[in-house]
């Protein structure tokens, strides 16, 4: 189903209802989305696509691994 055809639906669906309580909470829901469309930096981009480079050389760590090496980190900052 191609996004048009779920909007034609939904519009469709929307129309049949009578209930104000109903269309009220549709109302609020479509109107708490935002369409905001986010602007990078060419830095932003820049760094996001190096990011994404070291994503795929493996040169990731985990979670807990992560915070053991926070853990040190603060060790020896507060030496």
């Amino acid at each position: 189903m191609t996004t048009l055809e779920l909007k034609k639906i939904l519009l469709h669906r929307i129309s049949q209802i009578d209930d104000i309580s109903i269309l009220t909470t549709i109302n609020n829901f479509v109107g708490s989305i935002s369409t905001d469309i986010l602007t990078l930096t060419d830095k932003q981009k820049v760094e996001i696509t190096a990011a994404r480079k070291e994503v795929e050389q493996g040169l990731t760590i985990g979670h807990e691994e992560l915070e053991n090496e926070i853990k040190e980190w603060l060790k020896r900052k507060n030496v």
